[in-house]
């Protein structure tokens, strides 16, 4: 599916610069950006809800629940 993001000229360059080094597309560095975030997210919402439940788990155990 096509999304349409407007970015600041500082933040597209950036981009623009990150894409080159990595050696992918802006689309595909965006791609990569947004679904590291989203288990990222995830990580922390899971440990958060663990922790509150007085379970006792280190970053690894969340890590591997999540993954």
């Amino acid at each position: 599916q096509t999304i349409i993001i407007n970015f600041p000229d500082d933040t597209k360059d950036a981009l623009n610069s990150a894409a080159t080094e990595e050696g992918l597309s802006e689309s595909a560095l965006i791609e990569k950006a947004v679904s590291d975030y989203l288990f990222i997210r995830r990580f922390r919402n899971l440990r958060e809800r663990m922790m509150s439940q007085g379970k006792d788990l280190t970053d690894q155990d969340v890590f591997d629940l999540v993954s």
